[in-house]
């Protein structure tokens, strides 16, 4: 694997940016601040959080045994074993592109393996050390290897000076990986002996610093632990995440974790579910075929019931045997006609990843999203006998889901009130509208065409991996499902409510529909489909669900604005550095803003307060650690 060589800089921050502009009368965005946690203090411990996960067998190491992060080239290196020796290595970028692959017989062990960046190389070295559990490189060259047995960490300089440095205050623990932050300038290690699995932040005397809980990441078994940046396109390229590699265990195969450390942006859900139902799709259930990962769900006004996508299926062997991926459902979840995307005679196989479906009922067709494909597909009618998926459906249409921005297009959904298309992208937390202009013709992002795309970013509102989203014509919002709650959104994209669906233990939320309560009490429920564990990482896994939640929704009223900071920016102390907010209002109100400091030491200084566009300074650096 070789790299250009690459030119380091070192660049010292002595003053941060954390100015936040409000919108009135509704502050937009919030930040905290956490103080200091020690190895013992594990009550204060702020959790981090798993934002996106690459299944290591599809890109062909089943079992990692080392990742490191190859800056020059902006991609993971995972090393797995191979069965006469040696490891081989797989580039892959933290979006999951995969980018080259090569054999190092002399490499016996991944968890050495880290990226030296004087060098531009991959290496393999164990400084001495009996038994290495974690390597990692410095800027300046410098290797580090932790020595786990002895609870150390040995560094070799450039020039060959050995140092060890004792680390006594994780003294007993089972400490495995090693990884550089550059921007915190410490090195992490992994604890994995309690009960909460920790990370430990160590300054260059070996003193425990930061403290932060990864159990969130349900590592079964931590073999290394790299910085880079996050897979999630639309955050700052300077901004880097913990990604941690996992062999996995006997009945289930390898993956790389990407956890945030940054606190969560928002409180969690509030508004109880209410009722709730469950319904097995997979093996433990009726449906027939099983659905193992049902992905999408929609609701068919016109025939009163609901349609179910499985964009799985197929890759489990035995299971597809019949093509089928869709299900035509009754409220209460009785299968009632299965289709297809792929083995149909009139329409011939057009996606074997239907991974969203929306009904438009205005316009009798179904919108189709393919997150292998990035395409959308628009089915134009069910045919005479109105179910989807059978042998008088109508060929589709498509368009590039990726053109419009969303790169992993979990779902779609249409709103029929502003005849937009809204799709929801997993990996970089984003709701991407696409207006289909005069024409009225969704034609795609392309030369020629008149529609327009617009985004939001959903993270803000401590939204992570959604994968679901539907549009609720009577509260007039779009509602995206995670696996914590149920998000209703205005259509600038301001969070409205929030529904707490934490109690149902989703493992992963990927579609949400509105619909009647299967009940019949009048009520209005959502539906929930979950595709439990990945069969990417167990294959045998078949496991689907789907959930029925009947909340009692409050009387939406005055809608809120949004805020927008704008870009994170960083400032020496006392130099005065511009910023760009921006806000926007559901009703097309007119806006008045103000910033001001949410958190950090000294003073912020604002030219131009209450505009969206200020300047600011700052009095003092901003803290060198937080919790």
């Amino acid at each position: 694997m070789s790299a250009a060589r690459r030119k380091w800089s070192a660049v010292t921050t002595t003053g941060a940016l954390v100015a936040t502009l409000a919108v009135l009368p509704q502050l937009a965005e919030a930040a905290t601040q956490s103080t200091n946690v020690g190895p013992g203090d594990s009550t204060r411990m702020r959790p981090a959080r798993t934002v996106h996960e690459i299944p290591t067998t599809e890109v062909g190491v089943r079992r990692p045994t080392g990742l490191t992060y190859d800056p020059a080239q902006g991609t993971l290196l995972v090393t797995g074993a191979l069965p006469k020796g040696g490891s081989e290595v797989v580039a892959v970028t933290p979006a999951e592109k995969p980018r080259g692959r090569e054999v190092r017989r002399a490499l016996g062990d991944g968890v050495t393996a880290a990226f030296d960046p004087k060098t531009d190389q991959l290496t393999a070295r164990t400084a001495g050390v009996a038994h290495p559990a974690g390597s990692a490189y410095t800027p300046d060259g410098t290797l580090h290897v932790l020595d786990a047995a002895n609870h150390a960490i040995v560094s070799v300089a450039p020039d060959g000076t050995v140092s060890r440095t004792a680390l006594p205050q994780l003294a007993g623990r089972t400490l495995r990986g090693l990884a550089y932050q550059p921007d915190q300038r410490l090195l992490y290690v992994a604890d994995t002996s309690g009960a909460r699995d920790t990370i430990y932040g160590l300054d260059a005397s070996g003193s425990v610093v930061r403290s932060q809980d990864i159990t969130d990441a349900k590592v079964a078994n931590l073999q290394a632990m790299t910085f880079a940046p996050s897979a999630d396109a639309t955050d700052p390229a300077a901004e880097q995440n913990l990604f941690v590699a996992d062999a996995g265990t006997a009945t289930s195969l390898g993956r790389v974790a990407e956890l945030t450390l940054a606190p969560a942006a928002a409180a969690a859900p509030s508004i109880s579910m209410g009722t709730s139902r469950k319904v097995e799709t997979g093996a433990a259930g009726t449906w027939s075929p099983n659905s193992p990962d049902p992905a999408g769900i929609t609701y068919d006004s016109e025939t009163l019931r609901l349609l179910v996508s499985d964009s799985e299926v197929d890759e489990i062997p035995g299971l597809f045997t019949s093509g089928k991926n869709l299900w035509t459902t009754s409220l209460a979840g009785v299968v009632e006609t299965p289709g297809t995307t792929v083995t149909n005679p009139a329409t011939g196989g057009w996606s074997s990843e239907p991974t969203g479906v929306a009904y438009d009922r205005p316009h009798g067709q179904l919108y189709v999203s393919d997150d292998d494909l990035n395409r959308i597909y628009i089915v134009p009618g069910p045919g005479i006998d109105k179910r989807w998926g059978t042998a008088d459906d109508s060929p589709p249409t498509n368009i590039s889901s990726s053109a419009i921005g969303a790169t992993d297009n979990e779902d779609v959904a249409y709103d029929s009130k502003r005849n937009n298309l809204v799709l929801i992208d997993g990996v970089n937390d984003e709701l991407y509208r696409l207006n289909p202009g005069p024409n009225g013709i969704f034609d795609g992002i392309k030369p020629g065409s008149d529609d327009v795309a617009t985004h939001t970013d959903l993270e803000r509102f401590g939204i992570v991996n959604p994968e679901g989203v539907t549009y609720d014509s009577a509260r007039d919002v779009m509602v995206v499902v995670d696996n914590k709650g149920l998000w209703e959104l205005g259509a600038n994209g301001a969070l409205i409510d929030a529904v707490d669906v934490s109690p149902l233990g989703l493992m992963l939320a990927a579609g949400v529909a509105v619909a009647p309560a299967s009940d019949g009490s009048g009520k209005t429920s959502y539906y929930i489909v979950d595709r439990g564990k990945d069969n990417n990482i167990v294959p045998t896994e078949n496991d689907g669900r789907l959930f029925e939640v009947t909340p009692t929704m409050p009387a939406i009223g005055d809608r809120p604005p949004l805020a927008d900071a704008g870009p994170d920016t960083v400032a020496d102390v006392g130099e005065s550095v511009q910023l760009a907010g921006s806000g926007t209002d559901d009703d097309q109100t007119a806006l008045s803003s103000t910033w001001s400091k949410v958190s950090g030491t000294g003073t912020a200084t604002f030219a131009a307060g209450t505009s969206a566009a200020s300047g600011v300074s700052f009095s003092a650096p901003a803290p060198t650690s937080c919790g």
